[in-house]
């Protein structure tokens, strides 16, 4: 049996990636949640999707050049709606309090800007403390954070994301291919390293990134795949993605026990050999983020160990009943 893991939690009813959302799935009885890691100014980890608060708190800013307390006075809740108006972002504690009941908890490791800072020992501590080793998987696509983790608590589970090969080829991939220096490091390019044609900035316009203009969504995607590929440029970035084209060569050189591959959906779809294949060697899938009930179904009778999914009430009637509707907005 499959577990259903609602990404960010149940964000469809709550705002994304706060308690009202993870409450919910505790509520709903959903078997896990998926969430994000973030590094504050001050050394507090909280639970956050992006780098800065653009978009989902009624200020703007970086959370790593903003302090707990300055955080905590933002209201995280009013953009979807007045009953969730003077919510505050969640620490990483408050979030362990709230999920403790779940058979899963799938904590994101975003990748910190200040690289000195001891990030991955800080959140093994927090679930040390919290005795929540035994259902908390850590992912990550910087699979070094996950190597650290491995280290400091080789009990813990562990889960390599990883893009699909689509992602490299997308329209707007190619547009950053083609605005970014190639060998500058992601994190040091800024708006004046970017040339866009008049195209490139319409295309960029509708991307679904915060920022004033299309030459700031270029610089928010290059300091993004900074965050996730850490020290690298986009030509080594490009290399990387080359070599994880071959998912079971790349998972044999891996340094570490990996306990799950979290894979996009459609690579699952399309290689589904891919659960057998990876159970040999003990590794189990996880995948993101499919919504479609058709999709969700094919998934759930593949057999992967769990979905994370921005629809857990559609999973979970997929769970609770062996019969599916072809309509695609119904399950019966």
């Amino acid at each position: 049996m499959s577990y259903v893991i609602a990404h960010r939690g149940v964000w469809l009813q709550a705002p994304e990636n706060t308690l009202p959302a993870f409450q919910d799935a505790v509520e709903m009885k959903i078997d896990g949640i998926e969430t994000d890691i973030q590094l504050t100014l001050d050394g507090q980890l909280v639970i956050h999707h992006n780098y800065s608060v653009d978009g989902t708190a009624d200020g703007t800013g970086k959370i790593s050049e903003m302090t707990l307390k300055e955080l905590k006075t933002l209201d995280f809740g009013s953009y979807r709606g007045e009953r969730y108006r003077g919510l505050r972002i969640a620490t990483l504690e408050e979030c362990l309090e709230t999920v403790r009941p779940l058979a899963i908890v799938n904590l994101e490791l975003k990748a910190p800007m200040d690289r000195d800072f001891p990030y991955v020992e800080a959140v093994v501590e927090t679930v040390r403390r919290f005795h929540m080793e035994s259902n908390v998987i850590l992912s990550a696509f910087d699979h070094s954070l996950l190597a650290r983790a491995k280290k400091l608590c080789p009990e813990i589970r562990v889960g390599a994301l990883v893009l699909p090969p689509s992602a490299s080829g997308s329209p707007i991939m190619e547009i950053v291919r083609s605005a970014l220096p190639v060998h500058k490091p992601l994190s040091a390019i800024c708006r004046e390293d970017i040339l866009l044609t008049e195209e490139e900035r319409h295309i960029l316009g509708q991307a679904d990134i915060v920022a004033r203009e299309p030459e700031d969504v270029a610089v928010e995607l290059a300091h993004s795949l900074s965050a996730i590929y850490p020290n690298l440029d986009l030509g080594q970035v490009e290399d990387l993605w080359g070599r994880q084209q071959d998912l079971d060569s790349y998972i044999g050189h891996l340094d570490f026990k990996m306990d799950f591959l979290h894979p996009n959906y459609q690579m699952v779809l399309q290689d589904q050999s891919m659960i057998s294949r990876l159970a040999d060697k003990g590794i189990l899938v996880n995948p993101y983020t499919p919504d479609d009930p058709k999709e969700l179904k094919q998934l759930w009778d593949l057999g992967c160990h769990g979905i994370i999914t921005n629809r857990p009430d559609l999973l979970m009637k997929i769970k609770e009943t062996p019969f599916f509707c072809d309509d695609k907005d119904d399950i019966v």
